[in-house]
């Protein structure tokens, strides 16, 4: 199957994975074959891209890290945490120290959130990570608009125990970095008035309202479980960053891997929230959160390296590129360059990434430099030195 953008979906086209609605029930099923009416209703939902399965593709399947049953049910139970959030904990604006007080009374008296389901949760999904052994993320935002919130925190997670399995993380280690990830952005749910505006339409003081969420999440976890530790200050120091230019407390990372071998200094970012740092920031650059600007996973990872280096730990950095799927299986892209010349101005269909370096994946030729179709042609560009593709969908 192979990615498309919703405006070049046509009707009669057969819809290779099922899509789902914000609580995560079924909309569409896979095999459905589109209708313009569809089409138009996946249009006003604002899904991005969507698979489409054809004869041409029909042997390219994503490479997923978890199963679609996993991220059902982990999203399920997610809907289920942010609607209880949002029933219990909704706020207008006041002033910060008053929110917190609100908040602090809100938490204690009725507990938004059941631990031991999220945890639950972050389990199974460690668990089948561990068992697929596949390294390698794959991200595009899909899903109906309505849902990013989990997609958003599905994604981090991840994204975020991929990265802790990198740097030898134990099972448990992995399932509480796993559980902080998960609920990270809860804090946001209680301001849905705010969190919905464009960041150019909000005032410096809701700017410093929505700023103080990681404040309000980590409020949230211990109102759900007061003998939790990790998971909150984890949550609280999720925007913080290597260099101490984040926020709350403007916190500095330590210069090695975020491993247990090493011992980290008290006024310290926490080794997990490292981690959770630049998980978050990369999705943040895929969907355009900080600054608008949407980017593909070549340019988000990219832009992390070479702008924003000193705000993450280095090792972690360094081993971000091995598990992003720059050019995720299905999508169209552009041979803009190899070292032998060879196929330069071809497009072509991502057939199957290379563990050994995501930007040279094995590739279906499709269409000439022109972009007229041309007999389907694999090839393996693995052997070339440097390879520049872009990202067409």
């Amino acid at each position: 199957m192979r990615i498309v953008q919703i405006e070049k979906v046509k009707p009669g086209d057969v819809l290779g994975k099922s899509l789902y609605n914000k609580n995560y029930e079924l909309v569409v099923s896979a095999g459905f074959k589109l209708t313009e009416e569809m089409i138009s209703t996946l249009k006003r939902r604002e899904y991005n891209y969507i698979y489409i399965m054809d004869e041409l593709t029909k042997g390219i399947m994503p490479e997923e890290v978890v199963s679609e049953t996993i991220r059902i049910m982990t999203n399920r139970q997610l809907a289920e945490t942010f609607e209880s959030i949002k029933n219990n904990l909704a706020f207008e604006t006041f002033a910060p120290e008053e929110i917190k007080k609100r908040m602090d009374e809100g938490c204690c008296e009725m507990p938004s959130i059941r631990m031991a389901s999220v945890r639950k949760a972050a389990t199974h999904l460690v668990d089948e990570i561990l068992q697929n052994g596949r390294e390698i993320f794959a991200s595009l935002p899909i899903d109906d608009s309505a849902a990013v919130d989990l997609q958003h925190s599905l994604d981090v997670t991840i994204l975020s125990v991929l990265i802790g399995q990198k740097f030898s993380f134990t099972e448990e280690e992995m399932k509480q970095l796993g559980t902080a990830a998960l609920l990270h952005d809860v804090g946001k749910l209680v301001f849905p008035t705010l969190r919905d505006k464009p960041p150019a339409e909000l005032s410096r003081e809701e700017r410093m309202i929505l700023r103080e969420h990681p404040v309000y999440s980590m409020m949230i976890i211990r109102g759900g479980d007061p003998n939790s530790f990790i998971e909150p200050v984890v949550v609280q120091q999720h925007h913080e960053y290597h260099d101490g230019s984040g926020y709350p407390n403007r916190l500095k990372g330590e210069p090695f891997p975020p491993t247990k071998a090493f011992k980290r200094g008290r006024q310290t970012m926490h080794r997990y929230a490292e981690i959770l740092s630049a998980a978050n920031m990369y999705d943040n650059l895929l969907r355009g959160n900080n600054d608008g600007v949407k980017r593909s996973p070549a340019e988000a990872i990219t832009w992390m390296v070479t702008k924003m280096k000193e705000k993450f730990n280095p090792h972690i950095l360094r081993i971000m590129p091995q598990l992003i799927q720059c050019y995720p299986t299905g999508a169209l892209v552009r041979i803009d360059k190899t070292t032998s010349g060879s196929y330069e101005g071809w497009y072509g269909i991502v057939a199957r990434s290379n563990d050994e370096d995501q930007s040279k994946p094995l590739i279906l030729l499709t269409h000439d430099p022109n972009y007229k179709e041309s007999t389907p042609t694999q090839i393996d560009l693995s052997s070339e030195k440097e390879v520049v593709l872009d990202l067409v969908l």
